[in-house]
């Protein structure tokens, strides 16, 4: 056991391919579907923590999985825009306008400096302060 366990930390393509085919497996033998391959994923990863992708695998997991979504999802979204886009835009700029000011005037009354409001509106938008 041990002996496999180095050989998938020491290879990532052989890892990825490893837990893609047991979870496929484990999916079509049960009712978990493509959720199976999430989970082996898991399990792995319980495994060893050595047993790690290297980052790039990662990021283009997450760029086909983006992509994915746009072409599952895209064709939907730009037909609702057409319906009723400018009525929830301007709905959603409203609520943010709101928010900002109700912010602004809890800040000024409590005496809160303007960097910590900044910085809280920054997160309450969910925006991350890596690279900011």
């Amino acid at each position: 056991m041990q002996g496999l366990l180095r050989t998938l930390a020491g290879n990532p393509l052989l890892l990825l391919l490893a837990v893609a085919a047991v979870g496929y497996a484990l999916g079509k033998a049960t009712r978990l579907g493509l959720a199976a391959v999430l989970f082996t994923g898991l399990a792995f990863g319980a495994l060893d923590p050595s047993l790690r992708l290297p980052e790039e695998a990662y990021l283009s997991g997450l760029a086909l999985f983006v992509y994915a979504l746009g072409l599952s999802y895209g064709p939907s979204f730009f037909a609702s825009l057409r319906r009723r886009g400018m009525r929830d835009t301007g709905l959603v700029l409203g609520v943010l306008a709101l928010v900002t000011l109700v912010t602004a005037a809890a800040a000024r009354l409590l005496g809160v400096s303007r960097d910590v409001v900044r910085y809280r509106l920054r997160g309450a938008r969910g925006g991350s302060e890596v690279g900011e």
